[in-house]
Parts: structure tokens; C-alpha cells; sequence
């Protein structure tokens, strides 16, 4: 973008009443989608709500009864002082450890939701159940004695995975984001039957919101589309590594941010299999 977050030198006050607040997002789109809960926050202290974002995500934004005015992230801002990163909105409005407010709520746009029944309707019979398996960094792992570094990810296996969805009564379809070459195969080897790859829908988040917002099931790792579900009002089956991210808490229970969502945890000790028998057999109730 054109613009630079420059945070005030101190928290928001209580009265906002003819102040233009300007909120820039600062990381990935599944982070910014989070933290837009605490908007309505801001705007209930009757600030001017002025939101900075890439273009994709100025649609959402424009619907957002909380927000007065968008900018595209790539237009260059000359005269604004301060901006505050979105993820820093808790700590300016002095948040609490229990203020928890739920995600925001987007209604998909028709036109996209008649794409997208098209396409489910093409792909196979209902009920739908959407999947993800992988998402993006959650951090770095140093093995100095080795001089490597990888990057470990927000990831179920595959083929465990699979199994505990073959029984699944409808249509499956893929929505990973960037699978590897290998894996749309892998899985549906282990799967066992036939699976839709939708995985190029995430590359439009306007028709992803639609497809999630009628598919009956959705079982990913904590990812965009998790937030996308989340505003559509529709819970997700979470599929939580360990260890957690901060948002996953540590026992085996829902979310104080998605309490919709069950979730189904790798145990301590890394084994994934009792977590994927209970999700199948949840599933199939």
C-alpha cells in the first residue's frame, strides 16, 4: 500500500463524537476479517469510521453499516496523521480480556450466490461439506544444529482426514487455497470417491462468502474461509494442531471467539486420530 500505520500516542477516548478515526489493515486477509469485529465498537463511540484496505476487500467493507468511508490501500495519503493498524484496535479502544464480540456479519451478494448454486448444483447432489487442510504460516521453526529452516503450517493430514469424511451422504468439495500438485490427487485417493475441486474459488472473495454461505458443512483448519463462514452466520468444524493458535484456546472445547464451532484437536502427544474419529462421527449425526 501507499500509506503507513502511524498509531496515536494514546488510547481512544471515550466520546468520539466528530473525530475521523482512520483503521488500515496490516495483515492477512483472515486476520483482518477477525479483528473487524471491534468496529462496531469504535463506531459506538460515535467516531467518523474511515477504513483503508486492498480492493478486494472494499466490497465487504462498503456493506459494513459500521464503516462511513473506504480507501484503497494504494492510494497515496499525504495529509492523515494517524492510522491505526486494525489489529491494534483492542488495545486503543482498551479492550479487556472478556470483551469478546462475535464476528461481523456479511450477506453475500445474489449475483454471486446464484453463480455459486450453479456450480454446487453442477458439481453433484446435496448436502455439500467443504474442506481445507492447510493454511498459512503459524511460525518458523530454527533447527540451528541442522541449519534449516521450516515453516511449519496450520495443517491436518490428508489422508486421515479423508477417511473420516468418506462417509459423508452428499457432494465433497475441495476448497484449499493453493494446494500443492500432488495433494487434490492424494486426496481423493484416500477418500476413496469422488471430490469437486473448487480450490480456484479463493481467488474471489466475493464468490467464496457465496459458496460457504450454502454449503451445509465446512471441516478446515482456522483459515480465511473460517472468517468467511463466520460472517455468514455459519459455524465451521474446526481442525486445531498443536500447539494452538491463540484464537484455539487449549481444552477441547469451542472458541470464546467462534463459540459456534466444535473443535477437534491433535492431542499433546501429535496423534490426530482421535479427533478425526469423533469429527466423523459428528458429521454423520
Amino acid at each position: 500500500g501507499k500509506y503507513q500505520h502511524q498509531n496515536p500516542k494514546a488510547p481512544l477516548t471515550r466520546d468520539l463524537s466528530g473525530q475521523r478515526v482512520m483503521i488500515g489493515r496490516n495483515q492477512g486477509v483472515g486476520d483482518e476479517l477477525f479483528f473487524m469485529r471491534f468496529l462496531p465498537l469504535l463506531k459506538a463511540r460515535n467516531a467518523q469510521v474511515v477504513y483503508i484496505s486492498e480492493a478486494r476487500m472494499l466490497g465487504f467493507a462498503n456493506r459494513l453499516p459500521f464503516i462511513d468511508g473506504t480507501i484503497a490501500s494504494d492510494t497515496p495519503l499525504t495529509s492523515v496523521s494517524d492510522i491505526i493498524a486494525i489489529d491494534d484496535l483492542p488495545y486503543f479502544l482498551e479492550l479487556g480480556d472478556t470483551d469478546t464480540p462475535a464476528s461481523i456479519r456479511i450477506a453475500a451478494q445474489p449475483e454471486a450466490l446464484q453463480r455459486a448454486a450453479i456450480a454446487l448444483m453442477q458439481a453433484g447432489p446435496p448436502p455439500y461439506l467443504g474442506v481445507t487442510w492447510r493454511a498459512g504460516r503459524l511460525h518458523t521453526d530454527v533447527d540451528h544444529s541442522k541449519e534449516t529452516t521450516k515453516i511449519l503450517f496450520k495443517e491436518a493430514p490428508i489422508e486421515g482426514l479423508a477417511a473420516a469424511l468418506r462417509d459423508w451422504p452428499g457432494t465433497i468439495i475441495m476448497l484449499q487455497r493453493n494446494p500443492e500438485a500432488h495433494e487434490v490427487a492424494q486426496f481423493q485417493q484416500a477418500l476413496g470417491r469422488n471430490a469437486v475441486d473448487f480450490t480456484a474459488a479463493n481467488s474471489d472473495l466475493e464468490y467464496m462468502l457465496a459458496l460457504l454461505s450454502l454449503i451445509e458443512r465446512y471441516v478446515a483448519v482456522s483459515n480465511t474461509n473460517l472468517h468467511l463462514r463466520a460472517a455468514a452466520g455459519l459455524p465451521t468444524h474446526v481442525l486445531v494442531p498443536t500447539p494452538a493458535e491463540w484464537r484455539w484456546g487449549f481444552a477441547d472445547a469451542p472458541s470464546i471467539w467462534f463459540p459456534q464451532c466444535p473443535t477437534y484437536r491433535q492431542t499433546l502427544q501429535g496423534d490426530w486420530q482421535p479427533a478425526l474419529n469423533r469429527l466423523h462421527d459428528e458429521l454423520l449425526k
